[in-house]
């Protein structure tokens, strides 16, 4: 869930997820109120554009298997749009591929 402030909330089978910054990840297990912060190393994305770096890295030494195809990208133009347009509704949106890499459990 998209969220008016910038963070980005996910909801799993056992926890909540919440990135707020982006850079921070913080954690609320399912039937507890308590939210713990996770230490990361963000160390990167607080120096270069929050995933830019290990993308170009990926790119440069050719390590294309997590970009999205011409099509995943086509078929993911709806919701790039409404982010551009800043649509204040909640956006779930599953993409097949990701740079992203989220705490599950």
């Amino acid at each position: 869930m998209l969220l008016e402030d910038g963070g980005v909330e996910m909801l799993t089978k056992k926890s909540r997820l919440i990135l707020r910054p982006l850079e921070e990840l913080q954690i609320q297990l399912k039937g507890s109120v308590a939210i713990n912060k996770v230490d990361i190393d963000a160390t990167i994305d607080k120096q270069f554009k929050p995933g830019l770096f290990l993308q170009i890295k990926q790119f440069l030494t050719g390590n294309h298997s997590e970009f999205k195809s011409i099509q995943e990208q086509a078929e993911s133009c709806g919701i790039y749009s409404q982010i551009a347009k800043g649509n204040k509704q909640n956006i779930i949106f599953f993409p097949s591929k990701s740079l992203f890499r989220f705490y599950s459990n």
